[in-house]
């Protein structure tokens, strides 16, 4: 009910909803509680994202709960995408509020845009604006210096570098 990703695929014509359904056609010997224990057992792999991070969405997907207070930069960000890809949409907004309202602050905000927001166009605006409205004291941060010390760690630099001068 959470996701709109994962209603499609076992409600769907998808791999995982089909070798279910597969196992289950191919044992005609199954007893009706042996098919009933097998109706709902679906296998997905989830390669891309560390444990926590797929545990931390499993948990909101079952409990409809949210916590943040523990969460490294990192793994919110890690989070965040996880919901993003998975169309997991009220974690994502609440992820996205949280970051705004208690994350963002002129010591991160350039991290913020060139490390993560910028892959998600909604993100990106919001952070730079702020980075925008900032800019003359997060110029002047240990994190913005550190950027552009080692532009080439962040693949969109130049474009959001200019973004902001011209902002």
């Amino acid at each position: 009910m959470r996701s709109d990703y994962f209603e499609a695929m076992f409600e769907g014509e998808w791999m995982e909803c089909n070798n279910k359904q597969r196992s289950q056609r191919s044992s005609t010997t199954n007893t009706k509680n042996e098919i009933n224990e097998n109706r709902y057992k679906y296998e997905i792999e989830i390669t891309d994202f560390n444990y926590e991070t797929v545990i931390a969405m499993l948990h909101f997907l079952y409990t409809d709960e949210a916590d943040f207070k523990n969460y490294s930069l990192d793994n919110i960000w890690n989070l965040f995408s996880i919901s993003d890809k998975y169309f997991v949409d009220d974690l994502r907004h609440r992820i996205k509020i949280h970051i705004i309202n208690n994350l963002l602050n002129e010591r991160n905000a350039a991290e913020m845009l060139f490390k993560y927001a910028w892959k998600w166009p909604d993100l990106k605006e919001l952070i730079k604006n702020y980075n925008i409205q900032h800019f003359v004291k997060i110029r002047k941060t240990k994190g913005f210096r550190q950027i552009v010390a080692s532009k080439s760690d962040y693949p969109m630099y130049h474009e959001l570098l200019e973004e902001l001068l011209l902002g």
